[in-house]
């Protein structure tokens, strides 16, 4: 019995009859689809796509940051400061081993313009994209909670939207 479970001889008939369901980056590509036409966000509609790869399971899927996400931009060049009156605007000492921390945090002026740009909420992945050091280039981590207030993110950063469907974002983020 414990050889016919492990094997996969106790599930024969049932995986033969059960209905075959859509992959998870079908659901992906849908919501994200969809998300793109009530945003607005056209230069992610054809995405390049991961290429193949034979020394992964089959039943894996493949898929670039670009293809899960339906939204993506750097962030603001406002000038920041730690005495401004402004708003948060998170930046590379924010991005901390796949997390973001509030340490070292500085803000917007208070008649800063970010009307162009959304405040971050859940799900956003940031990713460190310029930087004098090697080191800091590549840093990342995902939004986990919403923010006590509004809260922006630096030039330096690219923000991708990822498309909400659970766990993706987080696995993302162990990624």
């Amino acid at each position: 019995l414990l050889h016919k479970a492990t094997t996969g001889e106790l599930t024969t008939a049932w995986r033969k009859d059960a209905p075959k369901s859509t992959s998870t980056l079908d659901s992906v590509h849908g919501i994200r689809e969809q998300l793109i036409e009530e945003k607005g966000t056209p230069k992610l509609k054809n995405p390049d796509k991961a290429e193949e790869r034979d020394d992964l399971p089959s039943s894996w899927e493949i898929a670039t940051v670009e293809e899960i996400s339906y939204s993506t931009r750097y962030g603001t060049s406002e000038k920041c400061d730690y005495d401004f009156d402004g708003v948060p605007v998170l930046r590379i000492p924010n991005i901390q081993d796949g997390d973001i921390t509030l340490d070292d945090l500085k803000f917007a002026s208070s008649d800063a313009d970010l009307s162009n740009i959304d405040p971050l909420e859940p799900g956003d992945f940031l990713l460190v994209r310029t930087n004098g050091s090697s080191d800091l280039i590549g840093r990342a981590a995902v939004v986990r909670e919403v923010f006590d207030e509004p809260t922006y993110f630096a030039s330096y950063l690219i923000r991708f939207r990822i498309t909400p469907v659970d766990p993706l974002p987080r696995w993302v983020n162990f990624v």
